[in-house]
């Protein structure tokens, strides 16, 4: 049969027989939904939108697996946002614990790497720290690249393990006498010498009372000025850069001049200001107003003459060379400083002048032998390979910062393959604390921002499926058998993730909270830094607070609620104890 079709105002039957007979069927009525309006078509809109919005309110609120989904993965974002921000406070609170026994510290021979300025006296290790801090943790500081050149040169490294090297001076006067060194060792070093004589109150200053503005300094030594040692070293001779006294005397004070140039010199000089309570070994002992004088040192080449000129406040450099040293303050003399007042800010870099390098800066230093070049008759496939040996240690300044490993390269013919393996690379020294924790952060935190994405995902399918009726499974497209797929792998995953979830929850809070108890009932040092982090401690109270809260709303919703028909799976009988059991509570972890 054919169905009646309209024609005009009359209904025309095509074929026989028909359902309907109509001698006249009348004006036709248009729907409301059929309005082709501009208003129509916003009103239809607008229906769609409300009713989108009441399936997405009902979704999420009303006890289903779809909110079910949804609030999980609003738990496991923000652990994943809770652990992010405290393993990121934990690194910097474990950075700060100090290495050294006498601070309750592990000892300089029991950390991981090897750390130079460990063991080294206080004025020493304050001054590296402070001018690493200010001058040289980050891109845009002034003594950033000569910092991370430094701690790459292994020479540099070897004076400060290897010789009677104490303090800033004693570092520079050696470097004065090595060819194999780097400028950028030299360079470094020579700021740390400026820092330490004129540029923070923390290690120098002149009412003889300091500060601890940089938290470089215990608590016990907080108004203690660690590096006045240095105003008196035997090394210098009395009064040689007082007053008008123009000429340098000491062997010492001409190997700084020489390493460092001029703005050290300068540095050193205006400590001997009027007004000062504390007055340098180089210094006279008098109050005496600013004087003006002029120091030059001509040093004749072959080609040219290279002059230095200094005066109190100012210092102007010319020179033909390449040489970098550093630059020479142009800040008024120095002033007496209350405590608590820093006078300069960071030794400043920008703007170097040049002047005429020492003999050991002009040695141009060979990090590594050229590799011969291959025998023409030999193929590079076909010479031996070059012998390398373990990485090395990694060692640092200090812990916490970019430092260098070595090992051996060795070729044990006359020639080898091509490229020479590298016989150091860069590396970063860990924290000296008894935490080792840094890792089972990382893995929660994946383990975290993977669930919150699975949930995501499958809360999504199961939002589509609202709009669906049993009709339109009956036929399966590749779009609705790829859903299907997250539909069933995606749940059963998530329930797997929360018993990892739940083994990093309990170690985490063993770590804190175990290790703690046992530290102060048992003296134990497992883990005993990790509960003084209280990043560390809120962490681990979060993780398995919302654990637990996530485990019974699991169990709530599979319990209250029904999994569509079209996702039902029957249980496979079970092999006895303990699958039947594990099997048993895998499944009460969620729906």
């Amino acid at each position: 049969p054919y169905w009646p079709e309209v024609s005009g105002r009359n209904i025309v039957c095509r074929g026989e027989p028909c359902f309907v007979e109509m001698a006249d069927a009348g004006p036709t009525r248009r729907k409301k939904d059929d309005d082709p309006s501009l208003k129509g078509r916003f009103s239809r809109v607008g229906f769609k939108c409300m009713a989108l919005v009441k399936k997405i309110y009902k979704a999420i609120f009303h006890p289903s697996i779809h909110s079910f989904f949804f609030w999980s993965c609003i738990m496991y974002l923000v652990c994943g946002i809770v652990v992010l921000v405290g393993r990121s406070g934990a690194h910097t609170f474990l950075c700060d614990v100090r290495p050294q026994l006498a601070y309750g510290g592990m000892g300089c021979g029991n950390t991981s790497d090897s750390l130079l300025m460990c063991a080294e006296p206080s004025c020493w290790r304050h001054a590296i720290n402070i001018t690493h801090q200010v001058n040289a943790s980050i891109a845009t500081d002034n003594l950033y690249q000569v910092f991370t050149e430094a701690v790459t040169d292994t020479e540099c490294n070897d004076i400060i393990t290897k010789t009677r090297v104490t303090d800033p001076i004693s570092m520079v006067v050696v470097l004065a006498t090595s060819s194999t060194v780097t400028d950028a060792c030299k360079t470094f070093h020579c700021g740390v010498l400026e820092n330490t004589m004129n540029t923070f109150s923390d290690l120098n200053s002149a009412t003889g009372v300091c500060t601890n503005l940089y938290g470089s300094k215990p608590s016990s030594e907080a108004e203690t000025c660690v590096c006045s040692g240095l105003l008196d070293v035997e090394g210098f001779d009395d009064y040689e850069l007082s007053g008008g006294v123009t000429t340098i005397t000491s062997s010492d004070m001409q190997d700084i001049f020489d390493v460092c140039g001029a703005g050290t010199i300068a540095a050193m000089r205006r400590m001997c200001s009027a007004g000062s309570d504390v007055y340098p070994k180089w210094c006279m002992e008098t109050t005496v107003t600013t004087t003006t004088y002029t120091e030059t040192t001509s040093t004749v080449t072959e080609t040219e003459t290279s002059t230095v000129t200094t005066m109190t406040s100012t210092s102007t450099t010319t020179t033909a060379d390449t040489g970098r040293r550093l630059q020479v303050r142009t800040d008024s003399t120095y002033e007496g400083r209350s405590a608590g007042v820093q006078k300069d800010g960071p030794w400043d870099l920008a703007g170097i002048d040049e002047v005429s390098p020492s003999p050991s800066l002009a040695t141009e230093r060979h990090l590594q032998d050229a590799t011969p070049a291959p025998t023409p008759s030999v193929a590079n496939d076909e010479l031996p390979e070059y012998e390398t040996g373990d990485w090395s240690q990694c060692t640092c300044y200090q812990q916490c910062v970019s430092g260098v490993k070595t090992r051996t390269v060795d070729c044990l013919s006359d020639v080898c393959q091509s490229p020479k393996p590298a016989a150091k690379e860069g590396c970063t020294c860990n924290h000296a604390a008894q935490c080792e924790i840094d890792l089972r952060l990382l893995i929660l935190l994946i383990v975290y921002f993977v669930q919150a994405a699975c949930a995501f995902i499958v809360f999504l399918c199961f939002l589509y499926t609202l709009t669906q009726t049993e009709d339109d499974f009956i036929k399966l497209g590749f779009l609705k058998k790829f859903a299907g797929f997250f539909h069933k792998q995606l749940p059963p995953l998530i329930r797997i993730l929360v018993i990892v979830q739940l083994i990093q929850v309990v170690y985490l809070v063993i770590d804190v909270w175990i290790g703690y108890l046992a530290n102060v009932y048992l003296d134990s040092t497992y883990q005993k830094d990790c509960f003084a982090s209280n990043d560390l401690r809120l962490t681990s109270q979060i993780t398995s607070g919302i654990w637990v809260f996530g485990a019974i709303l699991g169990k709530c919703t599979k319990q209250h609620t029904r999994r569509p028909d079209w996702l039902y799976s029957p249980e496979r009988p079970s092999r006895g104890f303990p699958m039947k059991q594990f099997k048993q509570c895998f499944r009460c972890l969620g729906p």
